[in-house]
């Protein structure tokens, strides 16, 4: 996959895609970019985000993908305003709208922002934005349609109206009953339907345009004069992101990583020691870029009575023995736990990272080409019966007995475990962990009524 665009109401796909081969998704909310960076496309381009209702696309998560050697492009919309805020920072803006907000022409959210439905109505478009209404008043000036004094009482007419109202017939209507200009009004309305920029679909599908160019000039991933900082409030969110990804993703944004990855995890165990390997080579590799960090020393007094509950050694008297028998003492513990709680809380930062690198030491070891053809026969098997996306609803099984099946067919006939335990340990939740059982127990079931 080459490039990943987010656009909506802007630009419609249909044709975006004449322009460009890559993969088109819908407005940009918080977490996408930071999503779409970790499936490694050469350039990622920010058209439409969303602005009130949901949060938005977050400057930190585009310094990421940045650093992660993706090429970042803005213009249009949401776009236009993040590369203008980043453009120190390797953003690519393109366009009028981007050169606006860069050099301070224009400042406010609501130049772009509009009022649309949704993806299954097409992202129809409600009001009019503010750029397109700036650029098409410049136009009418220039065309001799109407005066500079009509053009700045329609201007401050529409900035003054709140965005979702905003509209050229609303402008229209308002200024009948303001102007004295009522010969240009009437002339700029018969013009305004064959005479209206779209300053913003412009813009976009320039920015279409600049990244296909740039790929063809440069094919090498994005150098960054910056070192990305790793705060808490950032791996937080990052994992927030990731789990709500994971238990909210269609099939159809699902890739082949993800496939490879629910078939090596219906093994249980063979998939925990897989991810605890990766897990080591990422952590190598965040430390050796590392600063000497190491755990809170507070925390060490709370590890060491979980330590005590764990192995029984809650009465007086009965640490020392056991840690005679392990060669420790008490000071060789302390450090064992603290290094102990610096390597979770590594976990913990870097658990997001962790399936990518699954992903290439499975290639590494061979077993990625095997566990691929039973992920694209299980799709082919399942699609084929209306089954790709299963649920306990529409099959003869219940959860509880869902479970027993996947203990006595995958964890070797134990007791059902903590399933949520279960869960956290294969590095997911319990509804990924569902699904994908689910979809194993109807592929065999598929499988067995075929022979």
């Amino acid at each position: 996959m080459s490039f990943v665009i987010f656009v909506g109401p802007t630009l419609d796909h249909a044709y975006a895609a004449r322009e460009i081969d890559a993969t088109f998704l819908p407005p940009a909310s918080q977490g996408d970019v930071y999503l779409a960076a970790r499936a490694r496309p050469w350039g990622i381009g920010l058209i439409d985000g969303y602005f009130q209702h949901v949060p938005a696309v977050w400057h930190k998560e585009i310094l990421w993908a940045l650093a992660q050697g993706i090429h970042v492009f803005g213009a249009a919309s949401m776009g236009a305003l993040r590369a203008a805020e980043l453009a120190a920072f390797g953003m690519r803006g393109v366009g009028s709208i981007f050169a606006d907000f860069e050099r301070g022409v224009l400042q406010d959210d609501d130049e772009v922002t509009i009022l649309h439905s949704d993806a299954d109505s097409g992202y129809r478009t409600m009001s009019d934005a503010m750029v397109n209404i700036r650029a098409t008043l410049a136009a009418a000036v220039e065309q001799d349609v109407i005066g500079a004094q009509l053009r700045d009482e329609l201007l401050t007419a529409a900035k003054q109206t709140f965005y979702q109202q905003r509209s050229y017939a609303a402008l229209i209507t308002g200024a009948r009953h303001r102007t004295a200009q009522r010969a240009e009004l009437e002339r700029f309305e018969r013009w305004l339907p064959s005479g209206m920029i779209d300053q913003k679909r412009a813009d976009a599908i320039a920015l279409l345009r600049d990244m296909r160019a740039q790929r063809e000039q440069h094919r090498g991933p994005q150098e960054v004069g910056f070192h990305f900082q790793h705060t808490d409030a950032w791996e937080q969110v990052r994992r927030r992101i990731h789990l709500k990804q994971s238990d909210a993703s269609p099939v159809a944004a699902r890739d082949q990583s993800d496939d490879v990855l629910g078939e090596l995890r219906l093994s249980g165990n063979e998939y925990i020691a897989a991810r605890d390997s990766a897990f080591q080579h990422a952590l190598g590799q965040a430390l050796a870029a590392s600063n000497g960090e190491c755990s809170d020393a507070t925390l060490i007094e709370d590890a060491l009575l979980e330590f005590r509950r764990r192995h029984g050694l809650l009465e007086p008297g009965s640490v020392e023995p056991w840690l005679a028998r392990q060669g420790l003492d008490a000071s060789g513990l302390a450090r064992l736990l603290q290094d102990s709680l610096t390597v979770q809380r590594q976990r913990l930062l870097f658990d997001a990272d962790i399936e990518h690198v699954l992903v290439q030491h499975l290639r590494l070891s061979g077993r990625f080409a095997g566990l691929q053809a039973r992920a694209v026969r299980k799709q082919e098997v399942l699609s084929a019966a209306s089954l790709a996306n299963p649920s306990l609803a529409n099959v003869d099984i219940d959860e509880a007995a869902l479970w027993s099946w996947y203990c006595a067919t995958h964890l070797s006939g134990a007791e059902r475990p903590d399933i949520d335990g279960q869960a956290r340990a294969l590095g997911c939740t319990v509804a990924v962990l569902r699904r994908e059982v689910l979809r194993e127990w109807c592929f065999q079931k598929l499988v067995a009524a075929q022979t």
